[in-house]
């Protein structure tokens, strides 16, 4: 399973806890130093990326603070795996981002729940869609609050 989950629980904590480059050239050498820079746009979409080195078919979308090209970074997120094993990969992630994170809130999806973990000013959010079998892994500014946020997740009773 390509990227490895360890690798994505590592880079997950890395970037949520880490300070954020500002503009597009602080950007793309903060995403080459920690290894998740796309070498090919997906579509036509500039803020989309895939075939970083070994992740497999994951791919890269990140999302800046206004349209200009050198804005801040707002959030980064990847769409990861879709094979067997993507499951297991969602009960690895969920269980080590607790652990290293603490306790994860849940929240109603499309398809299956959405975990979200608060660290400092940023959001971590694991989740899906029953239109895609990938799972997504997203870190954001906190800005708004999801509305269906339920309760605290014991991710030892997955």
């Amino acid at each position: 399973m390509r990227p490895d989950p360890e690798q994505i629980i590592d880079l997950t904590v890395r970037v949520a806890t880490q300070t954020w480059p500002h503009g597009e050239a602080q950007r793309r050498a903060w995403f080459e130093e920690l290894g998740m820079a796309p070498t090919r746009a997906i579509g036509s979409w500039t803020q989309w990326g895939g075939g970083i080195l070994g992740w497999g078919d994951a791919e890269i979308c990140w999302s800046r603070e206004g349209e200009r090209a050198d804005a801040d970074l707002r959030g980064v997120g990847w769409y990861l795996w879709g094979e067997e094993g993507t499951m297991v990969a969602l009960e690895t992630l969920v269980q080590e981002l607790t652990r290293r994170l603490g306790p994860a809130t849940r929240r109603a999806g499309a398809g299956f729940p959405w975990y979200e973990w608060h660290v400092g000013e940023r959001v971590v959010e694991l989740g899906g869609s029953s239109l895609d079998p990938r799972i997504q892994l997203h870190i954001v500014h906190q800005e708004t609050d999801h509305e269906a946020t339920e309760h605290l997740v014991d991710a030892a009773a997955l």
